[in-house]
């Protein structure tokens, strides 16, 4: 028994579980009930020192500390379930965070693969001479309208740069920016690399308009040879700020001025969805062994999680994680304008399942029934005792005895109340999750639409398909570039081509 008490913490008339007394004061819910607990407590102690006065022979301290402190247990109840809910949340908002963008960040390791082996780019790089050249001028022209269709199906581009062996731009998409020559060390480090890709998040020169960028750059070679000739270096600029926003815009919920972050590896922002609140570079703590931490930032207490990514086929990217915050006073708002009405049959379900209603949990309804049983039994032997006597209390007794049944009532109706705010608080989550998940799903199968696009503006494609009748000897030829492409671009099953009257040409 010492050591239940040492764990127990008064909290304003409520024992409250000490692990839950620095957050429980910020649980609107809670202090809802608590307000409703401590009106319920003075009727209690009200209609005891009247029952003095009576005959009625009840002994209402008793019921009252029987409803007090099944109310008592309810509230730390809901304070965990309330605390669990919003660090569920958290925990997955960060890890789907990060997860997304990995997921998303590896469809640009394919991209740079299937364009650095893009026909049109190694005839530029081979047949380019100069700017002060007509052929070279009309070649330039060309492969900017090639990365321009390029961009067009994939918007998450907004510059794609080719150099050649000595870092000196040949072309670009945006011919805005002047820079002509990289640093060697860069180039050398894409060539002399044994990966499929290089990807890089620092200051480019060939990006001077941002301190950092995402870039993926692969080397183009002469063919597909392992050991072909080495031609150039082509790097595709991510639109790093622009994916972001689009994965905080599904994610945060501004009501509770929650922000999400991505961090680096040493702990600084390098994104964050309200840079009003938590501006990049900033160095936040990294939380991955606790399920929840409450830290201080800039003066304010936030309770915040971060996660890593669990990567995707293998790929993990960059060493960033998933992070969110938020401010404490806003972290336990009450969701009462936004209740949903749950059947009585879907409340009985739910309790019956272990996973959402504890043995514990399930137990306070069942005494609070026995006991509200008992009241209405006490009362009702009461009122035929108090018809029996010509005492001068009677009137003023039964209407005792009747006030008793009501407050009775409204103690048996607060923790009915409890039990409909933790069902909706589940539900709440299973709707969050549902509409995230559908959200995810529209987003990846944008995804499938550009690829489709782009793979059909293969040159080899065209220039086979022009000439119908050798088309079936190329057939092979064809096969081998859709399974370079399936190669890269995992999530499909089969690529197949048609002729324009539904032949199958290959697959």
């Amino acid at each position: 028994m010492e050591i239940i008490l040492k764990d127990i913490i008064n909290y304003k008339g409520i024992n409250v579980k000490k692990d839950l007394y620095p957050i429980i004061k910020h649980i609107e819910d809670v202090d809802k009930y608590k307000d409703e607990l401590e009106t319920l407590s003075s009727s209690w102690d009200m209609l005891a020192l009247l029952g003095q006065l009576g005959d009625i022979n009840i002994d209402i301290g008793k019921t009252k500390d029987n409803f007090l402190n099944l109310t008592s247990t309810l509230l730390n109840h809901l304070s965990e379930e309330q605390i669990k809910k919003v660090t569920q949340e958290m925990k997955f908002k960060s890890q789907v965070a990060i997860d997304i963008l990995i997921r998303n960040l590896f469809e640009r390791t394919a991209d740079i693969g299937f364009l650095a082996t893009d026909d049109d780019i190694r005839n530029f790089i081979q047949n380019y001479v100069s700017i002060y050249n007509d052929d070279s001028v009309i070649l330039r022209q060309n492969i900017q309208n090639r990365f321009k269709e390029y961009v067009s199906k994939y918007s998450v581009y907004f510059d794609i740069v080719l150099l050649d062996t000595h870092g000196k731009v040949m072309v670009r998409l945006n011919d805005e920016i002047k820079t002509e020559k990289v640093d060697l060390s860069f180039v050398q480090k894409v060539l002399n690399s044994n990966e499929d890709y290089l990807e890089t998040y620092k200051f480019h020169e060939f990006i001077p308009q941002y301190k950092k960028s995402l870039i993926y750059s692969c080397k183009v070679t002469k063919n597909n040879s392992s050991n072909s000739e080495n031609l150039g270096v082509l790097c595709l600029c991510f639109r790093f700020t622009d994916e972001m926003n689009g994965i905080f815009n599904n994610l945060v919920d501004t009501k509770n001025k929650e922000c999400l972050i991505i961090l680096d590896e040493d702990g600084f922002v390098i994104a964050s969805s309200d840079k009003e609140h938590i501006n990049l570079e900033a160095k936040l703590p990294i939380i991955l062994n606790e399920s929840y931490k409450l830290i201080s930032y800039a003066g304010r207490d936030y309770i915040a999680k971060t996660c890593k990514t669990n990567g995707y086929q293998g790929f993990n990217g960059l060493k960033w994680y998933g992070h969110i915050m938020i401010p404490l006073e806003y972290a336990f708002l009450s969701d009462e304008l936004n209740s949903i009405e749950v059947d009585n049959n879907i409340i009985n379900a739910m309790m019956e399942n272990e996973q959402h209603f504890s043995k514990e949990l399930k137990e306070v309804f069942t005494k609070s029934k026995i006991i509200q049983d008992n009241l209405t039994r006490v009362i009702w032997n009461g009122n035929i005792a108090q018809s029996k006597l010509n005492s001068v209390n009677r009137e003023f007794s039964k209407s005792l005895l009747n006030e008793i049944g009501i407050t009775g009532n409204k103690a048996n109706a607060s923790l009915s109340n409890l039990n409909q705010t933790i069902i909706t608080s589940i539900l709440k989550d299973s709707e969050f999750l549902s509409s995230l998940s559908i959200d995810i799903m529209d987003r990846n199968l944008y995804e499938r639409a550009n690829d489709c696009r782009w793979w059909a503006l293969t040159s080899y494609f065209r220039e086979v398909m022009d000439d119908y009748s050798t088309l079936n000897y190329n057939k092979d030829d064809i096969s081998v570039i859709l399974k370079y492409i399936n190669d890269l671009y995992t999530v499909y099953t089969n690529l197949i081509v048609f002729d324009k009257n539904g032949k199958v040409i290959a697959v």
